[in-house]
């Protein structure tokens, strides 16, 4: 039998009951604590909306998990009989300890995922001959907002953190009000910024020395998001798919309404050719943060509804333009990758050719894409 107070050293060590299979979690059977870690995992797998996917919450559940699941391994009659160096009471502590951490490093490894967007890294004047006219001019304000924005995200440093650096980290900012300041700090060089000219904040969002994903994280304020609504009329669709990005990246994006209004504003506010334009630059993420995923897992039920409806009429109205000017309506052509534009390698479960090397690109494929 098992008892966590006796793994912390304050209590007695049960002896394991006749049969070697009965596992008490003080008084709940082994198969029960195993259920409780599988349903933890349910709902954080299952609902996105859930209290799980909270950033402090978030932060805290893969490192208990981990640990709770080696508290369950070091407890089996195996794990005494495995090795002698496994044994004892201060060896399970840290092999449960070591377990936490993984977690610690799975969450880490995840956020900067989250985080690495390649329409935040692409360069304002690629972008701008590729996908748009719109260039933004270099003035001394959007300069100065620009250096003050990256000295803010120096400070709050944006890499993400594990378990005990970032919950004290975060503990530390709360008590001393420094996440405020930080946020203050945001906020007063954007509107500085926009007391110079809606342009200027323009280029301080397309620069390349802004991540936009850690700013948010950072400072995604209302007030913020206020100041952006402002400015939607002014902005090109560069803009607004850089801005798009690297809100449905944030943690609490799917928990929070004014991040949600952001997003739906900027795409309700853009008709015609631009709107296509902004839903392929969406995609061009090239990850899971894609249009799809934005619309059906990001928005809400009432803000999605707006968003849908918004695209259906502005699609409906370029099939109408297309029919009376006499020219073929716009498609947009989905494909497959795997098996189709280079060679699965026969890996399970891309697919099944194996007659080329594996991401070999199929002779002459590239001609259809």
């Amino acid at each position: 039998s098992f008892q966590p107070a006796a793994l912390l050293g304050m209590g007695p060590m049960a002896e394991p009951a006749a049969g070697g299979a009965h596992f008490v979690l003080g008084r709940l059977p082994w198969s029960w604590g195993a259920a409780l870690g599988a349903l933890m995992l349910v709902l954080y797998f299952g609902r996105e909306r859930s209290i799980l996917h909270r950033r402090l919450v978030e932060r805290a559940f893969w490192p208990a998990m981990y640990g709770w699941i080696a508290l369950l391994v070091v407890q089996q009659p195996f794990w005494d009989s495995a090795s002698a160096y496994f044994r004892g009471r201060n060896a399970r502590a840290a092999v449960v300890a070591l377990s936490s951490l993984f977690g610690c490093a799975v969450y880490s490894y995840n956020q900067r995922r989250r985080m690495a967007s390649r329409v935040s890294k692409a360069t304002m004047q690629r972008m701008a001959r590729t996908f748009a006219p719109q260039r933004h001019v270099e003035t001394v304000a959007a300069l100065v907002a620009t250096a003050r924005l990256a000295e803010v995200l120096g400070d709050t440093d944006g890499e993400p953190r594990g378990l005990l650096a970032g919950l004290t980290r975060e503990l530390w900012e709360f008590l001393t009000g420094s996440y405020l300041l930080a946020q203050g700090r945001v906020l007063a060089a954007l509107q500085e910024c926009r007391a110079a000219g809606a342009s200027d904040v323009l280029y301080v969002f397309n620069s390349g020395d802004v991540d936009l994903p850690h700013l948010f994280s950072a400072a995604g304020t209302k007030a913020i998001m206020g100041l952006i609504q402002e400015l939607i009329p002014s902005m090109d669709v560069v803009t607004k798919a850089r801005l798009i990005d690297a809100l449905h990246r944030q943690i609490e994006f799917v928990n929070s309404n004014h991040l949600q209004a952001t997003v739906a504003d900027m795409i309700s506010q853009t008709r015609g050719h631009d709107l296509t334009t902004l839903k392929n630059l969406i995609d061009e993420v090239g990850d899971y943060y894609n249009l799809h995923r934005l619309v059906f897992c990001g928005l809400s039920p009432p803000m999605r509804t707006v968003v849908l409806e918004h695209i259906e009429i502005e699609g409906r109205a370029l099939r109408e333009a297309a029919r009376q000017s006499g020219v073929a309506a716009p498609r947009k052509i989905l494909s497959d990758i795997d098996d189709t534009l280079f060679s699965s390698g026969g890996r399970f479960p891309a697919g099944v050719d194996r007659r080329f090397l594996r991401k070999e690109i199929y002779p002459g494929v590239l001609a259809l894409f």
